[in-house]
C-alpha cells in the first residue's frame, strides 16, 4: 500500500496540481502539498486516487489488502474490497468484488464491509454511486441510524426506527415514503459508520 501512495504521488506530480485541481475539486495549493510529501489527509489522497483513476491510471492490481499506511504525519489507510450493490431506493442484492478502496485504518478490520450504493432514495447523505462501510458486528437497532439491512432477499440502506414489532425504515430523500415492516421480517446486516461520495 505504501508503494501505492508514492505512485499516486508521483503521477500525480506528472499530472500536475493545475489539472488534477480542476478534476478532483480540490485547490491547487492543496494537491501541490499532497505531491511535496507534506501532510495530508484521507479526504486529499482520496480525492486525487479516484481522479488518477478517472483519468485511466489504476492502482488496484499494485493493492495489498490490510497494510496500513501513514499519510504525512497523522492519516493511516488501508484498502478494503467494495461489494456490488446495495439498494438506496428498491432491494439491490450484493454480489461480488467490484473495486477496491482506500479507507482509514481504524476501518481496516473484517468487521467492516463496504458495499456500493445503487439509488438516490438517501440523498443526500449517500448518492448513487456513493459506498457505505458498514459495521456488521452493530446489529441493534438504535432510533435514527442508518443500516443496511436485508429484506425479501435484497439489500437496502434506510434510517431505522422501532415501534414495538415493527421497524419503520425510512429515506433521507423526502421523495420516498416510510416502509414499515415486522421485525422477523427484517435481517440487520449492520450499522452503516462511514459514507463515501464521488465528487
Amino acid at each position: 500500500m505504501r508503494e501505492v501512495v508514492e505512485r499516486v504521488r508521483l503521477i500525480a506530480r506528472e499530472v500536475g496540481a493545475t489539472r488534477l485541481a480542476k478534476i478532483s475539486g480540490l485547490r491547487r495549493y492543496t494537491i501541490q502539498r499532497f505531491i511535496n510529501g507534506e501532510n495530508a489527509t484521507i479526504e486529499t489522497f482520496l480525492s486525487i486516487y479516484d481522479a488518477l483513476e478517472n483519468l485511466g491510471y489504476s492502482f488496484r492490481k499494485e493493492v495489498v489488502e490490510y497494510e496500513p499506511v501513514v499519510l504525512g504525519e497523522e492519516v493511516e489507510v488501508v484498502v478494503k474490497p467494495v461489494y456490488s450493490y446495495i439498494g438506496a431506493g428498491d432491494e439491490v442484492a450484493t454480489d461480488d468484488i467490484i473495486d477496491k478502496i482506500p479507507v482509514p485504518v481504524e476501518f481496516g478490520r473484517p468487521r467492516f464491509l463496504f458495499c456500493k450504493v445503487r439509488g438516490d432514495s438517501m440523498r443526500p447523505l449517500v448518492n448513487d454511486g456513493g459506498i457505505v462501510g458498514i459495521d456488521s458486528e452493530d446489529k441493534v437497532i438504535e432510533n435514527g441510524k442508518v443500516y443496511a439491512l436485508t429484506l425479501n432477499g435484497g439489500n437496502l440502506v434506510k434510517k431505522v426506527y422501532r415501534h414495538g414489532r415493527n421497524l419503520v425504515l425510512e429515506s433521507v430523500n423526502t421523495s420516498y415514503p416510510p416502509v414499515i415492516r415486522k421485525v422477523d421480517e427484517v435481517w440487520v446486516v449492520g450499522r452503516v459508520v462511514l459514507t463515501i461520495n464521488k465528487l
